[in-house]
């Protein structure tokens, strides 16, 4: 059963999609961006404040956090510009 949708309907319907996802494309970049940006300035306090001091279970979570988010958003954003969920035509 194929739903009965008008070919403008579905074309916009596509057009919108479209523009969705290169927008959330364009979100995920700014984000991981930001977030090395945000690594960058702050390594020196991070370097006196963290990496100087005992270790103990908040310094774990906290270094766990920090880098396990920009592993994350990194492969998250190159996913995303490689999936291919259908072969090209």
């Amino acid at each position: 059963m194929t739903p009965n949708i008008p070919a403008p309907v579905a074309a916009q319907a596509l057009i919108q999609a479209a523009t969705a996802l290169r927008g959330a494309i364009y979100l995920a970049v700014i984000s991981l961006c930001l977030l090395v940006y945000d690594c960058i300035i702050t390594i020196d306090q991070e370097v006196k404040f963290v990496w100087g001091q005992r270790w103990s279970f908040g310094k774990v979570m906290y270094i766990f956090i920090r880098y396990a988010t920009i592993i994350t958003m990194a492969f998250h954003v190159t996913s995303m510009f490689f999936f291919r969920p259908s072969p090209p035509l």
